[in-house]
């Protein structure tokens, strides 16, 4: 059970590393992170590409900082949700 919360610790820290490497914040971005960002952030990352020209272009990067980083918790739950599922199903096996 701790293994899993270390992985979504260390999934966290990644994505705001990317995060930090993907904008520049002065209405920049970085396209290889930020691919990979998109990558990690994934599924949810998907709602970014109807953003995307806005994004390209630096516009309201603090807000799409926030937004990966808020897919990212979102991933942990997924995460979370799915091992403790999986517990249950081997407690009653």
């Amino acid at each position: 059970m701790q293994k899993r919360y270390v992985v979504m610790t260390i999934y966290l820290i990644i994505v705001i590393y990317f995060i930090f490497l993907a904008f520049n914040f002065k209405g920049s971005i970085n396209s290889e992170w930020t691919i990979g960002l998109f990558l990690l952030t994934l599924p949810w990352s998907m709602v970014s590409i109807v953003f995307a020209w806005a994004l390209i272009h630096g516009a309201g990067l603090g807000f799409f900082a926030v937004m990966y980083f808020v897919f990212a918790c979102l991933n942990c739950v997924l995460i979370e949700l799915i091992a403790r599922s999986s517990d249950n199903n081997s407690k009653n096996s």
